[in-house]
């Protein structure tokens, strides 16, 4: 699990290869608040069949553009890649 979580934060985006359901491939990526925060995601679901059929990396690039463009209106700094880290950040120090 931790090898995995270390992947998907690399590559950018979380990725089941029939791992919930046979026959069901899902890509996402979260969507992040000004602090990081992750909001919610952006997600597709495609039969495993079709997936082979399609170019997977235009699908792949569309849903992280996706989640960096929502995120961006939300305040996150832009970046090249959306972080995959989703554990709560600390709050801040009361001033």
């Amino acid at each position: 699990l931790v090898r995995d979580s270390t992947r998907t934060r690399a590559r950018g985006y979380a990725i089941d290869d029939e791992e919930s359901r046979v026959g069901l491939v899902c890509l996402g990526c979260p969507v992040l608040d000004a602090s990081g925060n992750a909001l919610g995601g952006v997600a597709v679901a495609l039969e495993k069949l079709r997936w082979k059929t399609l170019d997977q990396k235009a699908i792949r690039l569309a849903i992280m553009e996706f989640a960096r463009l929502m995120s961006r209106q939300l305040g996150h700094a832009d970046s090249a890649r959306v972080s995959l880290d989703v554990r709560p950040r600390p709050a801040a120090a009361a001033s």
